[in-house]
């Protein structure tokens, strides 16, 4: 799936970057009814902040939605709620969220760890 090996990459990168005080896993939860792909990352104190893209796919409608939240609930990037009938439109839409949800992982983490 490429939304996971998107962010794979930011995972890497993010990695290589802030060894060993940032750690992370690429999440993506394809049981149940909504799918879920993302990044889990683990900040120094305890932290975490997870990017998110999700898809639910309804009878009729597919439904997709994306945040950056941190684990206190604090919500740093919420992308509004999508509805499509048509796949393909699922499609672009589900890679254009991955996008804008792991695009700014870089600086969501650098400017958290400066308030640290």
């Amino acid at each position: 799936m490429r939304a996971a090996r998107r962010f794979e990459e930011v995972r890497q990168a993010i990695h290589a970057d802030y060894y060993p005080h940032v750690g992370g896993e690429v999440v993506s939860d394809l049981t149940g009814r909504v799918v879920r792909v993302g990044l889990e990352l683990r900040l120094p104190g305890g932290v975490e902040m997870v990017f998110t893209v999700t898809l639910d796919p309804g009878p009729d409608v597919f439904v997709l939605a994306g945040d950056v939240t941190l684990d206190d609930g604090e919500m740093l990037l919420a992308l509004p709620q999508v509805e499509t009938a048509r796949v393909d439109a699922c499609m672009t839409i589900l890679e254009r969220y991955v996008d804008e949800i792991a695009s700014p992982a870089r600086w969501y983490v650098t400017e958290r760890l400066e308030r640290l």
